[in-house]
Formats: structure tokens, C-alpha cells, sequence
């Protein structure tokens, strides 16, 4: 059986590591703080969810939620973009995110929302 994993791309360390103690333990959490390390993740399986900041290292969240729904096995991973001010919803959806939340953000409210992402995904 494939592992199963929540991708978190941020440059926000205190946040990672909240994240990473917080979510059930049948999920792991795996951390990049830009969108090429983010890659050797996604390039090995799909993760439950994606959570991404709105901007993280050098490859701002759009740029990485747009190419991952170019690749057909990550086009159905639900995307929760971490915004910055409510403006760049649009920006965020735009580019295929499936929920966004305000930074900032406590780890029970991400991993809440997070959850329901993966049990609102399709199977």
C-alpha cells in the first residue's frame, strides 16, 4: 500500500513544525519550503492534499498548483492555498486551488480544513 501523505510547500518553520505534530498518524508530512523540492515528493506519488503557500521560496503556490494540474495524476489532489490578504483569492483560484484560508493560520484550523479536503476529494 502506497504511502499516504499531506504535502505542505512553506517557508514558514514554525507552521511546518505545528503541521507536521498535528495531523493523525496515519498521514505523514512532508515539508518542502519551494515548489523543485516539492517535486521530489509529488514525482515519487500523489499526496492526500496539497497545502501551499501563496508565496513560498521561488516558485510562488500558483505557479506549483497550476503545473500540478497539468500532470494527470495530481490533477485531482485537493489544494489549500495559504493567502496572504483576501485578495489573492482569485489569483489562487484561478490557478486551481480547491479551498484557500488567511495567513495566519492555527495548525487545528489547517489540519481541520485539510481533512475535509481529503474526504470531500473524489476516490
Amino acid at each position: 500500500m502506497a504511502e499516504r501523505y499531506v504535502l505542505l510547500v512553506s517557508d514558514d518553520n514554525h507552521l511546518a513544525e505545528e503541521a507536521s505534530y498535528s495531523f493523525p498518524s496515519d498521514l505523514d508530512v512532508k515539508v518542502s519550503r519551494d515548489g523543485p523540492g516539492a517535486w521530489i515528493y509529488m514525482n515519487e506519488s500523489a499526496p492526500e492534499v496539497a497545502i501551499l503557500e501563496i508565496r513560498s521560496g521561488n516558485s510562488g503556490g500558483p505557479s506549483l498548483a497550476e503545473e500540478m494540474r497539468q500532470r494527470e495524476i495530481l490533477r485531482d489532489v485537493p489544494i489549500l492555498m495559504l493567502l496572504e490578504r483576501p485578495q489573492d483569492e482569485w489569483l489562487a483560484m484561478q490557478a486551481g486551488a480547491t479551498a484557500t484560508r488567511i495567513q495566519p493560520i492555527e495548525a487545528s484550523d489547517l489540519v481541520a480544513e485539510a481533512l475535509a479536503l481529503i474526504v470531500a476529494a473524489p476516490s
